[in-house]
């Protein structure tokens, strides 16, 4: 039986699991009620969703940047192993922004694609 598909929970991300895909998908932290509400409040999940949800759910690696992961060499097989360091938190988010539509029978609406960085209370954005 194939494995199941993994999606990334983040609103308005629609990376999925794929066969040779460098993207890496993470579990919420649910054992550290600390850390698992800050990634939560990260991502805009309520504080009080049950724990039996949110082990289901995964975050990609977009939402993390280089300096969330530790980089090692695996002696055996020579190559790069990426591990997500314990203080890590979801703070890259791709947000569209552009005109509010509130009629049907709108044809086409131009969104420009914003990144924002959030890092330790400042906000950097980036526009494609």
């Amino acid at each position: 039986m194939p494995a199941a598909m993994v999606l990334c929970v983040v609103k308005g991300c629609d990376n999925k699991s794929k066969v040779y895909s460098i993207i890496m998908f993470h579990r919420i932290p649910t054992k550290n009620k600390k850390r698992k509400n800050q990634w939560l409040a990260a991502l805009n999940i309520d504080l009080k969703t049950p724990v039996e949800s949110i082990k289901k759910w995964r975050v990609c690696s977009e939402h993390f940047g280089p300096d969330d992961y530790l980089v090692n060499m695996d002696s055996i097989t020579r190559t790069t192993v990426r591990r997500l360091k314990d203080t890590a938190i979801p703070t890259i988010f791709r947000i569209q922004t552009g005109p509010s539509v509130s009629s049907p029978m709108a044809v086409s609406v131009t969104l420009k694609s914003q990144l924002f960085i959030f890092r330790r209370s400042k906000c950097t954005m980036y526009t494609n």
